[in-house]
């Protein structure tokens, strides 16, 4: 008869152990979820919107793309960064949605799910800096970049997702701006 007990006591403790181990994990979920900012799930269903949109209407991206005769912002890729990580709100209010030309030195050159190139620009942090996501019409100005190159932008603002600035529809401007960027 000891062993029934003895059975009964290991499975209630093994019951304990699961609930507080469940406990444990949610909190650590929602500790992370504060910390980090967008779910996983918001980030891939922001990227498969973004790829249904672009898939959808190509003529849609390109009336979306800033146009060259449009004033932009001319800022450096640091001081963007520099930027969303002082004040989000602030950020937003003035580069979200706006025309920006952004200088940096080349971090990454990537291709995301749906096929589209992001080059990250270098901003001095490791794992943050600044995402512009190029036009499909700069598909072969892209193939000749190169690492650590210097490289200047025109995108629209996006906002900042995790903790990355992001930039859109960019197309590549071909020789850096001679003067050196106004926002720094």
């Amino acid at each position: 008869m000891g062993q029934p007990q003895a059975a009964a006591a290991g499975k209630s403790q093994f019951n304990k152990f699961m609930i507080i181990t469940g406990i444990a994990l949610v909190g650590f979920v929602v500790l992370l979820k504060v910390w980090m900012g967008p779910s996983l799930g918001d980030v891939m269903k922001d990227s498969i919107k973004e790829g249904m949109k672009a898939s959808s209407a190509t003529t849609a991206t390109k009336e979306a793309a800033p146009a060259a005769n449009v004033d932009a912002i001319v800022i450096s890729a640091k001081k963007l960064y520099e930027e969303y990580d002082e004040n989000e709100p602030a950020a937003d209010e003035k580069y979200k949605g706006k025309v920006l030309e952004v200088t940096g030195p080349i971090k990454s050159i990537d291709k995301d799910y749906f096929d589209s190139i992001n080059l990250e620009l270098e901003t001095g942090q490791i794992l943050s800096g600044v995402t512009a996501k190029l036009a499909p019409s700069e598909k072969s100005k892209a193939t000749t970049l190169k690492k650590k190159q210097q490289v200047s932008v025109r995108c629209r603002g996006k906002g900042r997702l995790l903790t990355s600035a992001m930039l859109e529809d960019c197309k590549i401007i071909p020789s850096p701006t001679a003067a050196a960027p106004a926002a720094e």
